[in-house]
């Protein structure tokens, strides 16, 4: 897996290495070439050569992030927790569909209904809409087996709160997912619910600043169209290998207990 991840984060330099942004950066690091990308022989050293990036200036000048060495597909595919292959209507636009998988991207009352989903997939908004529907009887039907809340690296993660009010309307559990801009999927909660495992072969997470309260910043290895290298996400905690109480292997994020998810400070 170390070879694989690292041969995909020198393609990640070498589509970053054809944006205005993280050019001079790289030039100033002498990493200017792709014979030098094929040298590097970790990734913390040169990680820590770039520049923390706020997701503001990420979103609102893609122009300057957008690279020719790698093109976004159109459509990702939604990965969820459940075995076999459930009934998913999504709430959010920019994934697949299929004949397990629906799209409900501008509304969702009367044909989820129709479709009868297992699990119901969106951002914590568009899940907090679909309950504020169910309490005022708009909605009949809901999801049988679980949630699903897709969330942006700019995005904050669900507070014990909006779990609650989720549990109070639907009665089935929340799994939380982080996607990237380019809908891969980055990390992803277990059914033990203590913190997030991330997907090595798809992001870097780093916890930086106080070692009490440390920041996290996350880098994809898969987005080459638009270059994501260390931005700066609301979340604090740290990162562990010590085994889930699933019994998954690999690197987990364990969240502050104290953060109530909307912690940005």
């Amino acid at each position: 897996m170390q070879a694989a991840r690292l041969a995909r984060f020198r393609r990640l330099l070498a589509a970053a290495l054809g944006t205005s942004y993280y050019r001079p950066w790289l030039e100033a690091a002498s990493l200017d070439s792709a014979e030098k990308l094929l040298g590097i022989g970790g990734q913390a050293e040169i990680l820590a050569r770039l520049p923390v990036l706020e997701p503001d200036l990420y979103l609102r000048q893609p122009e300057r992030f957008a690279s020719q060495l790698g093109r976004r597909p159109e459509l990702a595919r939604l990965t969820h927790p459940l075995p076999g292959k459930p009934r998913i209507a999504v709430l959010t636009e920019g994934f697949e569909s299929s004949w397990r998988v629906r799209i409900f991207p501008n509304g969702f009352r009367n044909g989820l209904a129709r479709f009868r989903p297992e699990v119901v997939a969106g951002s914590p908004e568009r899940l907090e809409q679909l309950a504020q529907a169910r309490r005022d009887g708009l909605l009949s039907a809901g999801p049988t087996h679980a949630l699903l809340a897709l969330v942006r690296p700019n995005q904050p993660l669900l507070d014990e709160e909006q779990r609650g009010r989720l549990w109070e309307v639907f009665r089935v559990p929340v799994f939380q997912q982080i996607i990237g801009f380019d809908g891969e999927l980055l990390a992803w909660e277990c059914e033990a619910h203590s913190g997030l495992h991330t997907v090595e072969d798809a992001a870097i997470f780093e916890a930086c600043g106080p070692h009490a309260t440390p920041k996290l910043l996350v880098t994809s290895l898969t987005d080459l169209a638009f270059p994501m290298i260390r931005l700066a996400t609301p979340w604090r905690g740290h990162l562990t290998r010590r085994l889930c109480g699933c019994g998954h292997p690999g690197e987990r994020i364990v969240f502050r207990q104290d953060q109530a998810g909307r912690d940005a400070a």
